[in-house]
């Protein structure tokens, strides 16, 4: 997929066995890139694809670790909002995102 994407011109960032705040790092990272792009009004189009354990509740949850710990599948404190955070992002001005889970999406207990 990596090489597909390239061949387009696509700017590729890995994020391998990324923890929690490697992704939060990422992602606001990103959004302040995208706010100086605005300036220059130009578009972007962000693909974020994502393999791993994932969860939902009214929207899709990824599950990481923290920091490079063992967790408890099902363990709240794991699930990090990315589908709400790709949408914020794709809130922004001529900004187009395509969010791919490649996850099972068990759904959390509201209590």
């Amino acid at each position: 997929m990596k090489a597909l994407f390239t061949s387009f011109g696509f700017e590729i960032r890995d994020l391998v066995d990324a923890d929690r705040s490697d992704v939060k790092k990422a992602i606001y990272g990103l959004q302040f890139e995208l706010e100086d792009l605005k300036k220059e009004d130009k578009k972007a189009l962000i693909v974020m694809y994502f393999s791993g354990h994932g969860m939902m509740d009214d929207q899709s949850l990824i599950v990481l670790n923290e920091d490079g710990e063992d967790f408890e599948l099902g363990y709240v404190d794991y699930l990090f909002p990315m589908e709400r955070k790709l949408r914020t992002i794709a809130s922004l001005k001529r900004v187009f995102v395509v969010g791919i889970f490649d996850c099972c999406r068990s759904l959390v207990r509201k209590t």
